[in-house]
């Protein structure tokens, strides 16, 4: 719905919501929340409306959105490892955009196509991940409204865990021929790192003194 020549109106589906579309400067199309679900309060705060039509940061995308994210953040390699995978699977489904075109739709269409292709709690990481991530971007004010904000994760069965009895254990590691394999299960076992914590651990995580290490 066009307002003016500078203005036009959007209802978003998935909360109701009036959006305001202008251009910017350099002729891109952005959006705004006008708070409204009303379409004649929606009319009424364009008509109010004495923002500056540049009152984002800057345009960015998804990619360059995780790139920032990773750069600001303290978060070890098998973290960022979560957020790249999890950017790629987005961008795989929804392109590369900006990131104020996002919706709750496309982590929903995420979910749909790799229910059958990834376990349901690696999807909800992965969501979480993103919710975290256009947190962040509304955090810094480069997008008006959290798009996956609302987003409701995947129920999960859980299992109980399962154990090896020292027997097996004995077993497996008698069946080791590498040394260092041997040692690095022998750690893992006694510890109960997991496998991404012990591969990413540094040597000045490792109190030989105390006999302590410290991961994230």
């Amino acid at each position: 719905m066009k307002i003016n020549s500078l203005f036009s109106l959007k209802k978003r589906p998935e909360n109701g919501i009036y959006y305001m579309g202008f251009r910017n400067t350099d002729n891109t199309l952005r959006w705004v929340s006008t708070k409204c679900k009303r379409k004649a309060d929606a009319i009424q705060f364009v008509r109010n409306y004495n923002g500056d039509s540049n009152e984002f940061k800057k345009d960015i995308t998804l990619s360059q959105l995780l790139k920032e994210f990773l750069s600001c953040q303290t978060v070890c390699n098998s973290t960022g490892t979560i957020y790249t995978i999890a950017t790629n699977y987005l961008i795989k489904v929804s392109g590369d955009k900006d990131i104020a075109l996002y919706v709750a739709q496309d982590l929903e269409r995420f979910k749909q196509m790799y229910s059958n292709k990834l376990k349901v709690n690696s999807i909800n990481i992965y969501s979480r991940a993103m919710i975290t991530l256009f947190s962040f971007a509304h955090k810094r004010k480069y997008i008006s409204e959290k798009p996956f904000a609302f987003t409701q994760l995947l129920k999960t069965v859980k299992q109980p865990p399962t154990f090896l009895s020292r027997e097996d254990f004995e077993k497996l590691i008698n069946a080791v021929k590498n040394k260092t394999l041997k040692e690095f299960y022998k750690v893992l076992a006694n510890t109960g790192m997991r496998l991404g914590e012990l591969t990413n651990l540094k040597w000045e995580n490792v109190n030989l003194e105390k006999k302590t290490n410290c991961y994230c």
